[in-house]
């Protein structure tokens, strides 16, 4: 009996094989999708078992992305957003202050002009009625009559005023001198304090102060807090605050300020067929201007000491001729 040979294909099991049969008659061999709407076919029910082996299958937790590392030219470009925000914001935090001035000086301004109104309008109203049983008798009013007498206590109270008011001043002008000089010289000892300390920090302001490019350079706006350099400088000098005004001008010489020329130097007479001397000097007879020795450091200090606190008139005043020698003497000192 020869050996019967076994089919090449797998068996399914029964409910695999019927859902097939019904998906086949249902859909036909097109592949259309299934219409929901259509309730002609029996309810899909999904494969269990061996039909889902992703049923049994549990998910795989993958770890999470790691975010990029952010560039340079990133972090370049938060950077400039930054300072483009901080400047914006310092541009309408001084406008905001600017215009907080301005309503501030429209107020002072309409609180002047209502005392002023007042001052008007009481300076308007009629005087009180003189009561003038208090100063004549009935005679002296029926003599001289209620006008006549209403009229001489009026002057009398006026010049009665006027030499209170006389005495008042006389009592108080010495008073208010003496504040005024406390004052004024309060204020000397103060400039001549901040000047000193001012020197003493840039011993040269007074000739940069006095340089064109000096000038120029407070004209630019400070990038940090949006406010023009020339304001900054006001703030400090008004507040006699001579580190922070020292800082400016320390600032500009930094930045902008230019550095000294070297001139070329000269080379000694060698020859001696003209009369010179052995050490390189002029001959004898030569004519020599008047030498001028370059300034030394107290000097210059004392110089810029007195430019800055000396008035017209003072002893120790700086002069033009003077102020002159001494820009000489200073380029002596930077042709070392």
């Amino acid at each position: 009996m020869p050996a019967s040979t076994a089919p090449n294909d797998t068996r399914l099991p029964r409910a695999v094989r019927m859902h097939s049969s019904r998906l086949d008659e249902r859909y036909g061999s097109k592949g259309k999708s299934p219409n929901p709407a259509d309730p002609s076919g029996p309810a899909e029910t999904p494969p269990t078992g061996a039909a889902n082996p992703s049923a049994s299958t549990p998910p795989v937790d993958l770890p999470p992305a790691e975010p990029a590392s952010p560039t340079i030219a990133d972090l370049q470009k938060q950077v400039s957003e930054l300072e483009q925000k901080n400047r914006s914001l310092g541009g309408r935090l001084n406008a905001q202050a600017e215009e907080r001035r301005t309503e501030r000086a429209g107020f002072q301004q309409k609180l002047t002009e209502l005392q002023e109104q007042i001052r008007n309008l009481q300076t308007k109203q009629p005087p009180a009625e003189i009561d003038l049983s208090a100063h004549f008798t009935a005679e002296e009013i029926e003599v001289l009559g209620k006008t006549q007498c209403t009229a001489m206590i009026a002057t009398a109270r006026r010049i009665a005023q006027e030499n209170i008011d006389a005495a008042v001043e006389a009592a108080v002008k010495p008073l208010r001198e003496k504040q005024a000089a406390t004052e004024q010289s309060a204020a000397d000892s103060d400039d001549e304090r901040y000047f000193a300390e001012l020197l003493a920090l840039v011993p040269d302001w007074d000739a940069i102060n006095k340089s064109d490019g000096w000038l120029e350079w407070l004209e630019q706006v400070d990038e940090g807090t949006g406010i023009q350099l020339q304001k900054i400088l006001n703030n400090h000098h008004t507040l006699r605050n001579a580190k922070q005004v020292a800082k400016v001008f320390k600032r500009y010489l930094k930045e902008a300020a230019p550095a000294p020329s070297v001139p070329t130097p000269v080379p000694p007479v060698a020859a001696r067929s003209n009369g010179a001397q052995p050490n390189g000097d002029p001959p004898p007879n030569a004519q020599v201007p008047g030498r001028l020795a370059p300034p030394t450091p107290k000097e210059i200090q004392e110089f810029h000491r007195r430019s800055a606190v000396k008035r017209p008139g003072q002893q120790g005043y700086v002069t033009d001729m003077e102020r002159v020698e001494f820009e000489a003497r200073m380029k002596l000192l930077y042709q070392r």
